[in-house]
Order: structure tokens, then C-alpha cells, then sequence
């Protein structure tokens, strides 16, 4: 616009991205397109994206090699602060369990996933909610244990043959951008049951790549926070309270 000083000085957003392609072109396409209903014009965000291979992570990953995988986390968050990231964050709930430990050892600022969903559950004033997600995250991983900690309330997961389920969806077919009507339906059948058996009032979307396969419309009686775009709108607010001009 031109009542601005250009080159608009605003901080650059890093994005740990690759955990999958998937979602990590969605918070792309998401975060401009909260810099761009804020700003107006032509305005967006200013980005940099380490793609990681999403071989190397669901590798360690499934083999329970969580050294391996922070040492190779690691690699690529030291190469997004030496690129010039203003702040770093991830679009993965299960790469969050190693990039918290990470950052901490860093003085560059870092959005965790959690934080933002923290602030909704709160907010939401629900007791009881049901989280979905990889094995690891739904078997007490970090996102989990923060929310409950945090924001005080129950999760409910899913048994462990609808865990194992929904992580051989996660892993088989969303980070492939394989979105099949048997898998959502599979998906709001379990939250019902969740719902119906233990009480669940919400379902936290545990990774980020479900909100494509489920959301809001297909549970309507269950409040449904999606981490995807609850980090992605955090993230927004925080560049656009720092720009100048």
C-alpha cells in the first residue's frame, strides 16, 4: 500500500516444515493468508522453510529413536537461525516432542505447538477431551502432558486398536495427501465413541495433517481444536504485532 515505508519491516517466521509435505504447504498458504486479511493489498508474510525428509523422521520415529531424531531436528533448526528466522516453529505435534528440549538450548524465540492450544482448551472450559494423533503422541507424549498440565483438564484416548488405527491412517495415507471417506468416517466414528463411553466434549486434532481428513462440520456436537490452525493464527499475531511501518 502506498501510505507504507517499503520495504515493510517485518520478522521473519521459520518454519520447520517436511513432517509432511503436506501440511506443511497448508500453513504456508494458512499464515499468508492471515498476514494478508490483516494487512490488506498485496502484503503476506516473510518465511523461511526448512523442508525436512519425511523418510528420515518417520523412520526414527517408528523406531523409537528419539536421540536420532533430535540430533537431525536439530541440524536443520540450527540452519533455519543461521538463515535469519526471527522465531521458529513446527507444523508437526510428534517433531514437537524434540524441537521443546531443542529450543530451549536456543535464544532464538520458539512458538510451540502446544501453547496456542493450551490457550483454547482453557478457554473452551471443557473437562473432558479426546486427542488424536501418531502412537507417540496419543501414548502420553509431550503435547499431551503439557495440555494436561496446563490447562487442567482429562484426555481421553482412543484403545489401542483404534490408536494403532489411526496412526497407520496418519502415516499410510494423510502425509500422502490420501484423504479417503472410509478413514474420516472411521475417525468420527471413534470420537463418538469416545464421546459416548467417557464423556469426551472436545477432540484435539493431535496431528496436524487430521484437520485435512476431519473438522468442526463432521462432528458438530464436539468442540473440535484443529493445532494446525491454532498455531498457524498464533503465529500470525505474533509477526503482525512486530511490524513496523
Amino acid at each position: 500500500m502506498p501510505d507504507r515505508q517499503r520495504p515493510l519491516r517485518q520478522p521473519t517466521i521459520g518454519i520447520l516444515g517436511g513432517t509432511s509435505h503436506v501440511i506443511t504447504s497448508r500453513y504456508y498458504d494458512m499464515l499468508n493468508a492471515e498476514l494478508q486479511r490483516e494487512l490488506g493489498g498485496d502484503d503476506m508474510a516473510e518465511t523461511l522453510i526448512m523442508g525436512m525428509n519425511f523418510g528420515n523422521v518417520g523412520a526414527f520415529v517408528q523406531a523409537g529413536d528419539w536421540g536420532g531424531l533430535e540430533a537431525y531436528v536439530e541440524g536443520k533448526i540450527d540452519g533455519l537461525i543461521a538463515a535469519g528466522s526471527d522465531i521458529i516453529l513446527g507444523v508437526s505435534n510428534t517433531v514437537h516432542e524434540v524441537m521443546a528440549p531443542i529450543m530451549a538450548r536456543k535464544e532464538t524465540p520458539f512458538l510451540p505447538i502446544s501453547a496456542p492450544l493450551v490457550q483454547a482448551v482453557k478457554a473452551s472450559g471443557l473437562e473432558r477431551i479426546a486427542i488424536f494423533g501418531t502412537r507417540s503422541t496419543m501414548d502420553h507424549g509431550l503435547v499431551m502432558r503439557e495440555v494436561e498440565e496446563k490447562a487442567g483438564v482429562t484426555l481421553l484416548t482412543p484403545n489401542d486398536a483404534e490408536k494403532e488405527e489411526v496412526h497407520r491412517v496418519i502415516f499410510e495415507e494423510l502425509v500422502k495427501f490420501q484423504f479417503t471417506e472410509e478413514s474420516r468416517e472411521r475417525f468420527c466414528q471413534i470420537a463418538r465413541r469416545l464421546q459416548r463411553e467417557q464423556g469426551a466434549q472436545g477432540l484435539i486434532l493431535g496431528c496436524t495433517e487430521i484437520m485435512l481428513l476431519v473438522g468442526q462440520d463432521d462432528l458438530p456436537d464436539v468442540e473440535v481444536f484443529a493445532t494446525a490452525e491454532l498455531h498457524v493464527k498464533a503465529a500470525a499475531r505474533w509477526a503482525l504485532d512486530r511490524i513496523e511501518g
